[in-house]
């Protein structure tokens, strides 16, 4: 009886610390996201999982007419 509650706190001690892991590396990730810098224009934004879209950028769509005669956005 006794070995089964040693064993028991033992996967609990376990269990916390991998738990406590892996919230410290959650929280380690998101203090590195950022949003990505936009101001020398849209076509020189690096967008990754550490650089986010800016949340509040605007998409511009443009209509087109390609060859075959189809709509479409660019």
């Amino acid at each position: 009886m006794k070995r089964n509650s040693i064993s028991l706190k033992i996967l609990s001690i376990a269990l916390g610390a991998v738990l406590f892991a892996m919230v410290w590396i959650s929280m380690e990730y998101m203090a590195a996201v950022k949003e990505s810098d936009i101001s020398l224009g849209w076509n020189l934004i690096l967008v990754n999982r550490e650089h986010l879209i800016p949340k509040d950028y605007k998409v511009e769509l443009t209509e087109f007419q390609n060859i075959s005669g189809a709509a479409g956005d660019v």
